[in-house]
């Protein structure tokens, strides 16, 4: 599995366009997502991220260019923020179903 990260500031007046634009992504995903998540930090209300869970490195860069990346990018460019993007492995996990 593979994990991108992008965060950045988003103003409070967006945030409701940006957390429609997540759900408009998410209800078609890219083939190879198998989760995602938006979130809010709770000390600093303009701080978002959207963490999403691929397949692979590989089915990720297939579908760099998804919608679920694009609406986050707008939104913190539109705050002055630049945003950032991370990447990781994932070397081990658990879930409870």
């Amino acid at each position: 599995m593979y994990i991108s990260i992008l965060c950045g500031q988003v103003k409070p007046a967006n945030r409701d366009h940006l957390e429609d634009e997540f759900r408009k992504a998410v209800k078609h995903p890219p083939h190879g997502l198998i989760q995602a998540c938006l979130i809010q930090c709770k000390d600093r209300k303009n701080y978002w991220e959207i963490i999403a869970m691929w397949r692979s490195r590989e089915a990720y860069e297939e579908e760099h260019s998804a919608a679920i990346n694009h609406a986050g990018i707008e939104l913190f460019c539109e705050d002055g923020s630049v945003p950032e993007r991370e990447f990781f492995n994932v070397v081990d996990h658990y879930l409870r179903v």
